[in-house]
């Protein structure tokens, strides 16, 4: 019998330079801005993004660093999967 799990997505949009914790199972974090993203010296170019997928019963409690580098605009969307 296979079992149900819930879970839920959490959308944060973030601009400016700030550490992301991701306390959750699954996170995937989109340059949507013109300036490349820096996530823990991992640099992301526009239209890029960072993905981390947990497996089942897994949880993700990363400290991630966020910057920005060159001209453009700051702007990632950080999308988190959280289990209920």
């Amino acid at each position: 019998m296979n079992r149900i799990i819930n879970f839920r997505e959490q959308f944060e949009l973030v601009n400016q330079p700030k550490e992301i914790i991701a306390n959750c199972n699954t996170i995937n974090i989109i340059n949507i801005g013109t300036a490349i993203a820096v996530v823990n010296g991992v640099e992301i170019p526009a239209g890029g993004q960072y993905y981390v997928q947990g497996n089942e019963n897994e949880f993700n409690d990363t400290r991630y660093l966020l910057s920005f580098s060159g001209a453009g605009t700051n702007e990632v969307y950080v999308i988190r999967k959280i289990y209920n």
